[in-house]
Order: C-alpha cells, then structure tokens, then sequence
C-alpha cells in the first residue's frame, strides 16, 4: 500500500446516515510501515473508571440495525465534538454511506446498556482536506451538535505545553469502550488505562519507513494496547475540569507486542479545530485563519479555504429540516472538487 496515495479533501457534512461497521475493523495491511495498520479500538490493561469522572467523554453511536457505540469522542464546546477522521471512513478510505440513519451522541455516558446520559443527535461533520485514510495523517473530526449539551466540556492541549509534564515522567490516560482483549468483547462501563508518553524518535524504530515527517502524531503505550477510536488521550488533573486533551485515539499495531498506540496530536492540529468550531457555529461569520504555531508544522491553507466554501451548508439544511422539509441526500454530503 503506498502511503502517500490518499486524495486530498474536506467534508463538510450533514449527516443523513453513518455506519460503522468497517471503522473499527482493522485495516489489513501486509506491513505497518506502508500503513496505519490497526485502527485503536482496545483498553486491554486498563481499569474500570469512576463514574462520572469523564463527563465529557461521548459514545458516537450508529442508529442503524439497533443502535450500537462504534467511536469515542470529547465535548469540546457545548455543540461541537471532537473524534477521529477514519470513524467516518471505510477500510478503502470511502466516506461511509449516507443511506443509514443519523448517528446519536450519548454524551457523559457511563454503560453502553443505559445509564445515565445526555442523548444528542449530530447534523454536521468536518474533516480536514488533508486527511489521509492510509497513514491516518491528520486523523481528526468535529461534529456539530443539534442541540447544546450541558454536560462539561475538556479542555485542549495547545502549544508547548502538551507533553511538559509526560517528559517528567507523568502517565498519559486512554479513555474509552474499548476491547479488554484483542478478540474479546467491547466492555459495558468505561474504561481507563495509564500509559507513558513515548517520543516520534522511539516510536519510528517500531515504523521506520512510516512517514512521521507531518508531525500530526504522538505516540503512548508499551506493555498493554489502549484506546478507543475517536476517544481522547489526556493529561489527567485532580478533576475532570483539570483534565487537558493531548490526544485523540488513532492508530496501533496488535495486542501483546509490546508496541505503542499512535494519537493525533491536538496540539499540531489545534488550528484546524479552533477554526473549525468557529466556522460550524457561526458559519456566515467570517474568522480570522489559524497563525502557525512556533516550531509547528501548519495545517494546510487549502483546507480552510475549502471549510469557507461550503459554509453554509450546514446552515442551509438545518433550515430545510426548520420548515418541516427534508433536504434530498445529496445536499447531506457536501465534497470539494
């Protein structure tokens, strides 16, 4: 597989239908280093965590066949999530089909069989342009709420800060509804696994022909698998309101090898979500673009451009389903040529 073959593009979204049956499927790929070899849906050595403790944590749910989780992801403002890219795409980098029905959002949910939990149904998506299905590079999405949550929300990593404390020897934490085993089933409660922060440098020797030179990743991990596509990787506070996001659950080798999990690293694509967010909220309001940040890699102009172009369609849908209408299918998935 040639891992610089994925076409550029950004998504902007209404979501008539979303399936997941391929997402957390792993990618069969006859060598890490062509591919982003298994997408994360594992929490193998972690624990059980306390109720409420992660409020802001979502279960991205299919509504299709009966309602089942099939990604994680964070609050982060009262009407947009952040996940990853690849929930929405298939095992051959397709855009899922959007003949299923809407996804449904629990947000600040505990047990997948009930529970208490905030039900949000999602209108919108956006995936950055520069998205790429093969080596998960800049695997990130925002989904844009219905209705506001008033759940709390977690707070983003941002510039230098993110990985101060991991180099001091601090724990990352997965959080999610991941496996427990690599062929075992998905858990009821959420779970939470502690991990070391592993640098690019260590974690290329497990990849060494992987291209890294996006700096969009960071790595975590050792002895156990972790994560939950889509969910988040955080520096853990006293409290949740202390918890900082660092990075959202990507990609991974097999169970029980010792290798690392491979996240999005928010801080390289915090631009893109801060534009992004401003852009689904007040989609008619022009925003000033994303600044680079020091020592950074920039994410691509021609993404936001693109996010500009097809502003208003969320707006426009939103409006149709307002009047009592049903937009046609087509005007749910809005491409860029």
């Amino acid at each position: 597989m040639d891992a610089r073959h994925a076409a550029p593009r950004l998504l902007l979204a209404l979501l008539a239908a979303l399936t997941a049956g391929a997402v957390l499927a792993a990618a069969a790929a006859p060598a890490p280093t062509q591919h982003a070899s298994t997408r994360r849906s594992l929490i193998v050595g972690g624990v059980t965590a306390r109720a409420n403790r992660f409020p802001y944590v979502v279960s991205i749910r299919r509504n299709a066949r009966g309602e089942a989780h099939f990604c994680g992801g964070t609050l982060i403002t009262p009407t947009v999530v952040l996940t990853a890219a690849h929930c929405f795409h298939s095992k051959s980098g397709a855009l899922l089909d959007s003949t299923w029905t809407r996804p449904k959002l629990r947000i600040g949910a505990y047990d997948t069989a009930g529970g208490r939990y905030e039900a949000r149904d999602a209108v919108a998506l956006l995936v950055p342009d520069v998205f790429n299905w093969r080596t998960n590079n800049f695997d990130v999405a925002l989904l844009l709420l219905k209705e506001p949550s008033a759940q709390p929300t977690v707070r983003l990593a941002r510039g230098k800060r993110k990985m101060d404390r991991q180099r001091a020897g601090a724990p990352l934490y997965a959080v999610g509804w991941g496996k427990l085993a690599y062929n075992g089933a998905l858990p009821k409660r959420l779970q939470e696994v502690a991990l070391d922060y592993i640098s690019l440098k260590q974690c290329a020797k497990f990849a060494p022909k992987f291209d890294w030179a996006t700096n969009s990743m960071i790595c975590a991990g050792g002895n156990s698998c972790s994560g939950d596509s889509g969910g988040p990787l955080l520096q853990k506070g006293r409290a949740s309101s202390r918890d900082v996001q660092v990075g959202i659950v990507s990609w991974g080798w097999s169970c029980g090898n010792r290798k690392p999990g491979v996240y999005s690293d928010v801080a390289s694509v915090r631009g893109f979500i801060d534009y992004g967010i401003r852009k689904l909220i007040k989609p008619a309001t022009p925003v000033k673009k994303p600044l680079a940040q020091p020592g950074r890699r920039p994410v691509p102009q021609r993404g936001l451009k693109a996010v500009e172009q097809w502003a208003g369609a969320a707006a426009e849908a939103a409006a149709a389903e307002a009047a009592g209408g049903r937009p046609e299918l087509e005007s749910f998935w809005r491409r860029v040529p």
